[in-house]
């Protein structure tokens, strides 16, 4: 007998172009939405959670609104890199069921609510809340001593706004490098990518990350428990399929105690393929303690 656990939940409204969450008890589905214009959104579903977890689905399966002339879509192995993600277009929201196939027999089903977002709106935000369907991207690029590296995206102590912000450690003990070198690397920092580890070299990913052409400067604020050094990017992943913008446009921050909002200027930068939407890299020489620091709301703005 096959084991079937049957989830339904509700999703808050969400307003900015979007990831939206529909939580499971160990897996969530996702959706993220562009506007194309004339009233039409790119969506794209994908699963997301434990990796231990993911690695043990066999099949997906999607059922859509019945408007679509294919509304069941099945994702095998070939998609796990991707997250078993699936995109198309629509005109407005709809509801999707999807059933999680286990290798072990057992069928998870979560119900989601696909929810498109509202053109009007400005910014376009990397960070906006933990969980918040207003966030693009994900932190899955991690580079050089990864083992300094800690992130939380959901520490609630002194956010700038809202009920969250996100914390990073880097301890600068040289842990795991992967550097090309002989390590330590010296360095550590992590790139937010669309998907997660996308670093322009898979072919079936070459459609992957978001046209940011209407949007000419990135905004965050930043603190941290003792002054620090740390560097901050958009674009420059290199790959076949990478970002558009190369090299990438960078900003060194003198990040304090105190919340500060800094400005990267992106006049004129070529943002028409964004997959590497923000990046923060810290290192051992003008951080030779380490650094723990904080971030919120960032965001690309017109």
């Amino acid at each position: 007998m096959k084991l079937v656990r049957t989830i339904s939940v509700t999703i808050a409204m969400c307003l900015l172009g979007v990831t939206c969450l529909s939580y499971a008890a160990t897996l969530q589905v996702q959706n993220t939405a562009h506007y194309l214009g004339d009233g039409v959104y790119k969506w794209k579903l994908y699963l997301k959670g434990d990796e231990d977890r993911l690695n043990t689905i066999d099949h997906v399966e999607y059922v859509l609104d019945p408007s679509y002339s294919v509304p069941l879509r099945k994702v095998g192995q070939e998609g796990r890199s991707a997250n078993f993600a699936i995109s198309d277009k629509a005109t407005q929201e709809f509801e999707v069921n999807v059933s999680i196939y286990y290798r072990t027999g057992e069928i998870e089903r979560i119900s989601h609510h696909v929810v498109l977002y509202t053109p009007d709106r400005p910014s376009f935000y990397v960070y906006q809340e933990s969980g918040s369907g207003a966030n693009h991207f994900s932190p899955g690029g991690w580079m050089g001593d990864v083992g300094d590296i800690t992130i939380k995206d959901d520490w609630e102590e002194n956010p700038k706004s809202g009920k969250t912000c996100i914390k990073i450690e880097y301890s600068a003990k040289g842990n795991k490098p992967t550097c090309d070198y002989a390590g330590p690397c010296k360095w550590a920092g992590v790139y937010w990518q669309e998907p997660p580890e996308n670093w322009g070299k898979k072919q079936e990913w070459k459609s992957a990350g978001y046209d940011l052409s209407a949007y000419h400067k990135l905004k965050f604020w930043a603190r941290a428990e003792y002054p620090s050094v740390i560097e901050f990017k958009v674009g420059g992943i290199s790959g076949p399929y990478g970002d558009s913008l190369r090299p990438p446009r960078s900003y060194t921050a003198h990040v304090t105690r105190e919340w500060k909002e800094f400005t990267l200027d992106l006049t004129g930068a070529d943002l028409r393929h964004v997959i590497g939407g923000f990046a923060w890299f810290a290192s051992k020489e003008t951080n030779p303690s380490g650094t723990t620091f904080y971030l919120d709301d960032i965001r690309f703005e017109p």
